[in-house]
């Protein structure tokens, strides 16, 4: 038992070459390191999070921008259509009107043989308000 603590404290006073552990140190240092520690997954969470909350953010003025040009030049071009359609709509109404009182007369003077060319001249001024 004595001649195997005489080894092991022989053992103790062996040193590595300078190279190994030189070569060793770099090694390990090089290599990646785990954290472990709750602040280092609280600032990994706080980061993530500033992230997320950052894009979302220009993600939502992004919409928002898109979404008031799209109403702005929806406003604009329905007053325009609206006009246009009111514009289209007086016309049918005259055109109706035309149709209704007009239309039915110059029908029978065309039709009218016995006219003569003069007469039916001046009918149609007439009729179409010349």
């Amino acid at each position: 038992m004595k001649s195997l603590f005489k080894n092991l404290e022989n053992l103790k006073q062996i040193n590595p070459n300078p190279d190994f552990l030189h070569r060793s140190k770099t090694e390990i240092l090089a290599t990646h390191q785990t954290h472990s520690s709750a602040s280092f997954h609280l600032l990994q969470f706080k980061n993530r999070l500033v992230e997320s909350v950052s894009f979302a953010a220009a993600l939502g003025l992004t919409s928002l921008l898109v979404y008031l040009t799209m109403s702005g030049l929806s406003g604009s071009s329905s007053a325009v259509i609206t006009q246009q359609d009111k514009a289209q709509f007086d016309i049918h109404l005259r055109d109706a009107k035309y149709y209704k009182e007009v239309a039915p007369n110059v029908y029978v003077v065309v039709l009218n043989e016995d006219i003569e060319e003069e007469e039916f001249q001046e009918e149609l001024d007439k009729l179409l308000g010349k």
